[in-house]
């Protein structure tokens, strides 16, 4: 595993109400990163072709990155790799890869699986399950040593609202109740993580 700072291209957060919702997303600090590039951080990017997708989300520190696959239905399950190939240092960001439904914009909420490293904690990675709540509504659920192997994940979103993550062979599940996702998020800050066999089926 690489560690370092690299001066990349990904999203800033050009406003505070964005900077707040990404930290509530990654679970960092309330320390929001100063805006050097502005861009429209609004815009969504998708990824092309019918799958796996793969993703290199390089996110400089205190920045994020993110790509996005269609995901529509009542039943919805994706699978796939993720992989921490360099962690960044930022003292109010965790570095983080998510694997979440969303809906068609930045808002809220965001249903799905958080990986985190925790500025304070810096040798593990913690596994939680996010829901449709406030900041605090994430469940860490198992943890391991920081590692830059392959971490096989899984995440499912039922037409009754229950959501279930694996990752690692450790699994959690959450009622977070009626919701139509729009796409599946893979988003990380303050780290370099490759997304690989990423793929979205609708299991009804």
């Amino acid at each position: 595993m690489r560690n370092g700072c690299g001066i990349l291209t990904s999203g800033s957060l050009s406003t505070g109400l964005l900077a707040v919702a990404i930290l509530l997303i990654t679970g960092c600090a309330a320390t929001s990163p100063p805006s050097v590039v502005k861009e429209d951080v609004n815009k969504l990017n998708y990824q092309g072709g019918p799958g796996p997708y793969s993703f290199e989300c390089d996110a400089p520190p205190g920045r994020f990155d993110e790509s996005n696959v269609p995901a529509s239905g009542d039943k919805l399950r994706a699978s796939g790799t993720l992989r921490f190939l360099e962690l960044r240092s930022h003292p109010g960001w965790a570095a983080s890869a998510t694997v979440t439904f969303a809906g068609p914009t930045r808002q809220r909420p965001f249903l799905g699986l958080q990986a985190l490293i925790m500025p304070d904690e810096p040798n593990t990675i913690q596994f939680a399950i996010t829901g449709k709540g406030d900041a605090q509504e994430r469940n860490v659920f198992a943890t391991t040593k920081v590692t830059d192997a392959l971490i096989p994940f899984e995440v499912s979103l039922s037409q009754a609202g229950d959501l279930e993550v694996s990752v690692a062979g450790q699994s959690a599940k959450m009622a977070v109740g009626a919701f139509e996702p729009a796409r599946l998020s893979l988003f990380c800050s303050t780290a370099l993580i490759h997304f690989s066999k990423v793929t979205v089926e609708n299991t009804r």
